[in-house]
């Protein structure tokens, strides 16, 4: 990777869809296919990313000013970064959002999602079925009266206290009722299989 500073403003050599020679002023034909040689001769300079630890970051880009030491050694004459250390409050923030996003958050995200949508799809089925008349509006509600604080906890993620309440629940005496209780208990006991909860 090369770059080159032109009128304080590093660019790199990637983003020139064609390029004017800053010395003569004109457009240089072939300058994708330029050597490396053309390259320096035209002011571009290698681009040396260095490495970071987990608790560092690179800086803006800067040129190394090129250096003849009294020994006539050489030093610089490159474009580079800054290595910064994170503060402690960065390396805390950092280490929190790799717990944040680790295996274990995602499958709780997970869990709580499906539950949100589980939970919404059995106030559904409840509402079809009231709306079809396969049970009246008021087994609707008292179905939903007693089943909303059983199911609650799907909103958190909670499948597996969802299935102690359901089976501790009991079977409701309206054989309707009871038959879309047992869909629902069929969902939620699929989804724990299906998930090994």
């Amino acid at each position: 990777m090369k770059a080159i500073k032109i009128n304080g403003i590093i660019k790199f050599q990637s983003s020139f869809r064609t390029f004017i020679n800053p010395y003569t002023g004109k457009t240089i034909l072939g300058f994708k296919s330029a050597t490396d040689k053309q390259l320096y001769d035209w002011g571009f300079r290698d681009v040396i990313v260095p490495s970071t630890t987990t608790y560092q970051r690179l800086g803006s880009i800067y040129y190394e000013e090129y250096i003849v030491d009294a020994s006539g050694n050489t030093t610089g004459n490159y474009f580079t970064y800054p290595v910064i250390d994170f503060t402690q409050e960065e390396i805390d923030a950092y280490d929190q959002n790799v717990l944040d996003n680790d295996i274990h958050s995602q499958k709780i995200d997970k869990l709580e999602n499906d539950g949100d949508r589980f939970f919404r799809r059995i106030k559904a089925i409840i509402e079809r079925n009231v709306s079809t008349s396969a049970i009246t509006q008021t087994q609707g509600f008292g179905f939903r009266k007693n089943l909303a604080p059983v199911i609650r906890p799907l909103r958190e993620g909670d499948w597996d206290i969802v299935k102690e309440n359901l089976d501790n629940m009991g079977t409701p005496g309206d054989p309707e009722v009871a038959s879309i209780l047992s869909g629902i208990t069929g969902m939620i006991d699929t989804y724990i299989i299906d998930n090994n909860i």
